[in-house]
């Protein structure tokens, strides 16, 4: 719980000595100190590993923390629905080659295990846009108003046309003989 000791965790005037003391007491001493800070929580948006932080770059508040630590040892879930499921190990010493091991709760004990197979993530494409244009639609424009496009719908103007046919369809507007929409009056 080393970050709950600095008074501004994210600022690296207040980090580094803090940890530059530490430093000293080990290499004093003859010890090594091991200490826990907290972790940044994980976005991950459509499934894509590009939106999250990777190696020394994962540890929560000050980059000090990284550049000072010799050792960092990051655990991370190997998939995000299972809570039981193994932790990835990654231990970084800064003069030295990076390992990973994978481990998990067996009878009780911590043990190393088979690194889990990568699961499959589902992608679905990108969100559709006709939903948001068609909540837009009907709070813009009364019964009885044309349709027109602006840019505030959020969707270009082939996903526009596309929402208005199927607006149509459904009996929300109206295509009149002069081919614009008019939001349904009934």
């Amino acid at each position: 719980m080393l970050d709950m000791w600095f008074p501004d965790g994210m600022k690296m005037n207040i980090v580094a000595p803090i940890l530059d003391a530490l430093q000293r007491v080990a290499t004093r001493n003859n010890v090594a100190v091991v200490a826990t800070v907290g972790a940044p929580k994980e976005k991950t948006a459509e499934g894509r590993d590009t939106e999250r932080y990777h190696g020394r770059d994962a540890l929560f508040g000050s980059s000090a923390l990284a550049r000072k630590a010799e050792t960092v040892v990051l655990i991370s879930k190997t998939d995000m629905d299972d809570e039981n499921s193994p932790r990835q190990y990654s231990v970084l010493p800064r003069n030295g080659r990076a390992e990973r091991y994978w481990m998990s709760f067996v009878d009780g004990q911590l043990c190393l295990v088979d690194r889990p197979e990568p699961k499959e993530r589902e992608y679905n494409g990108p969100p559709k846009r006709t939903p948001l244009v068609r909540e837009k639609i009907m709070a813009a424009f009364k019964p009885g108003d044309v349709v027109t496009y602006s840019l505030e719908m959020g969707a270009s103007d082939k996903t526009y046309q596309k929402c208005l046919r199927e607006m149509a369809a459904e009996g929300l507007l109206e295509r009149r003989v002069d081919g614009r929409y008019y939001r349904a009056r009934g």
